[in-house]
């Protein structure tokens, strides 16, 4: 079974793509980046997906996924966010790595889609 890592500090929306996609994979989740950092460090060998928002408290999800690329290329990172109006142009200009973007609120198939397509 596949790990993914699931960082969001909406925690009703957490708890409900937890329960969506535990039946397929195994969850770890965090409520901010700075969490998601930690729970990604220990557990780099078995996550192979990432699924984060970006503006989150303690630590956004920007700087995450910047300290995680920093240790590792070939996790696959999809950015959920309702915040990023242009991120093809904000991905390119900051030089982050992004594996696919998808918009909130994004339905429930374009999710399983985005997973599918890049695990």
């Amino acid at each position: 079974m596949q790990t993914i890592l699931l960082v969001d500090d909406d925690e009703i929306l957490r708890t409900l793509m937890f329960d969506i996609l535990e039946q397929t994979y195994q969850i770890l989740e965090a409520s901010n980046g700075q969490e998601g950092l930690n729970i990604f460090n220990a557990n780099k060998q078995e996550i192979k997906l990432i699924i984060t928002d970006f503006n989150m408290p303690i630590m956004n999800g920007f700087e995450m996924v910047k300290a995680i690329r920093s240790v590792s290329t070939t996790v696959k990172i999809i950015v959920f966010s309702s915040s990023i109006s242009e991120p093809q142009k904000l991905f390119k200009a900051t030089g982050l790595h992004i594996d696919k973007f998808l918009q909130k609120p994004a339905t429930l198939d374009e999710i399983k889609e985005a997973i599918k397509e890049l695990l």
